[in-house]
């Protein structure tokens, strides 16, 4: 495993109060500087938490603006969307149905020099859909290739800070941001031996077919315990469950 992802995982363990402060610095280490979280209702689309490490100034004028009605991510969000990429100069193309005020708020960050930005897998866990939206000032080839390099590790990454913070105390997050979170419901689920060894080969990075060689079963063998992690863990993807799993203390590493 990457030193900058055991540095997250030892981060939110250690730190429960406050998953905010190891989540940014490992988002940050991978290219992203400015980090945003929100959570959405998805039945009244209303938003129920964000936090961002914006400056002050520019939240409050984000606010003044009302730009959070033109926000295109809270659209994405409550939808599920899979990742996506942005960057300024493919604005049209992603969001082809933006209106005028969309496009000077992005035109803001570009001036701020946030060109790209990349939207990972959202969640959704009862009826609240959360997940980040990561802004970079490098350009989006070399994002890409940034991200591509540590595929498996960043989105198990991502799903394991997004269960943190849906997990993390409400007071203590309250009192900190001004946010309010869900924290996930507790967990009775218990695992098999071989799905504790699958989630812990992905873990470490490993593809499928990987797991399948270290464990000596067969391919269709690995995605069926995959698939029964999911079902006992109430996680969509296997990167959630292995974020849940993590957070819970199923899984030890």
């Amino acid at each position: 495993m990457n030193n900058d992802f055991i540095d997250l995982l030892s981060g939110i363990a250690n730190t429960p109060r406050d998953p905010w402060t190891p989540i940014t610095t490992y988002f940050e280490k991978m290219g992203f500087p400015i980090v945003v979280w929100a959570g959405i209702n998805t039945e009244s689309q209303a938003p129920t938490g964000l936090m961002a490490n914006f400056h002050d100034e520019w939240i409050e004028h984000y606010f003044s603006q009302e730009y959070m009605d033109a926000d295109p991510w809270f659209g994405k969000l409550v939808k599920a969307e899979r990742t996506i990429n942005y960057s300024f100069d493919r604005r049209h193309e992603v969001f082809p149905e933006a209106g005028e005020q969309t496009f000077k708020m992005l035109g803001e960050l570009w001036d701020m020099g946030l060109c790209t930005s990349h939207f990972p897998d959202t969640s959704k866990e009862n009826g609240i859909a959360s997940g980040f939206n990561l802004w970079s000032n490098i350009q989006e080839q070399e994002l890409l290739t940034s991200i591509g390099e540590r595929h498996g590790e960043f989105k198990v990454a991502c799903a394991l800070a997004n269960n943190a913070i849906l997990n993390a105390p409400l007071q203590g997050i309250d009192e900190m941001y001004g946010v309010t979170t869900y924290p996930i419901r507790g967990l009775g689920a218990t695992l098999s031996t071989r799905e504790l060894e699958a989630l812990k080969h992905l873990s470490e990075g490993c593809r499928n077919d990987r797991i399948a060689e270290k464990m000596g079963i067969s391919l269709p063998t690995v995605r069926f315990h995959f698939q029964n992690i999911r079902l006992k863990l109430k996680a969509q993807t296997r990167e959630q469950a292995l974020a849940i799993a993590l957070t819970n203390g199923i899984l030890k590493i």
